[in-house]
């Protein structure tokens, strides 16, 4: 959990908040229920120009102008969250008894673009029991999506890349990436989708060593103040 201070330093009036929080580098802004009887809740959004705000939920847009949003938050609802832009996502979407049968369950990315197309986040796995890590046994990875939006959001070109965040790969993270093999990315989610990608049908997915492939796309349009959204469905990414 990070305070809005620690997140944006530079803004004042977000110092003495403490009922709203960022769960910690994803973008996910939380603005929990504390009264009885309670519909509905106020959640202050930082000022920015280069970033929206989504629901996580419905990815209702909001802009952050230095004020605060009313969002619903039903009794038998969710808890009120919304994604800043210009962030990316790693999430499993398979309900389990426990985290510890999600364990090899295949990913979604959803990515949140900024006002310029862009978008980073970096997800990071290890086993969860031992401390095997310390010797390397663990994943750790950054995401990058750019579009040609960047300059006049009017071209359709668009690039998601990974990068291997150790640097200093061992023998036990060589023996945990084979226990992960099989774990792969299932869907990807694209919220604050270009207009221009309506239509488009295929995207090509490019691995190390392997051919280029073509999978699914499809783009869905935004209604009543929602963003337009797009998924990128089995990428076959491991």
């Amino acid at each position: 959990m990070r305070p809005m201070w620690y997140v944006h330093p530079s803004d004042e009036a977000g110092f003495a908040l403490d009922d709203q929080f960022y769960i910690g580098d994803t973008g996910l802004l939380v603005k929990p229920v504390l009264k009885e009887g309670v519909t509905s809740v106020d959640i202050y959004l930082h000022p920015t120009t280069n970033a929206p705000y989504y629901n996580y939920f419905n990815f209702e847009t909001y802009t952050g102008n230095g004020k605060t949003v009313k969002l619903d938050a039903p009794l038998h609802g969710h808890t009120p969250v919304l994604m800043e832009g210009g962030h990316i996502l790693s999430r499993k979407e398979r309900p389990r008894k426990s985290s510890a049968l999600m364990k090899f369950d295949p990913y979604t990315l959803v990515i949140a673009l900024d006002n310029t197309g862009r978008a980073e986040g970096e997800l990071y796995i290890d086993d969860g029991e031992s401390f095997e890590y310390r010797k390397g046994a663990y994943i750790h990875l950054r995401f990058r999506f750019s579009s040609s939006a960047d300059e006049n959001k009017e071209s359709s070109n668009a690039s998601l890349v990974s990068e291997d965040l150790n640097s200093a790969p061992t023998k036990q993270t060589t023996a945990f990436l084979k226990t992960m093999k099989d774990v792969r990315v299932e869907k990807i989610v694209i919220v604050g989708a270009l207009k221009e990608w309506e239509g488009q049908k295929e995207v090509v997915v490019t691995e190390d060593g392997e051919k280029e492939r073509k999978v699914a796309f499809a783009w869905k349009g935004g209604e009543k103040g929602k963003a337009a959204w797009a998924v990128v469905r089995d990428p076959g990414v491991r």
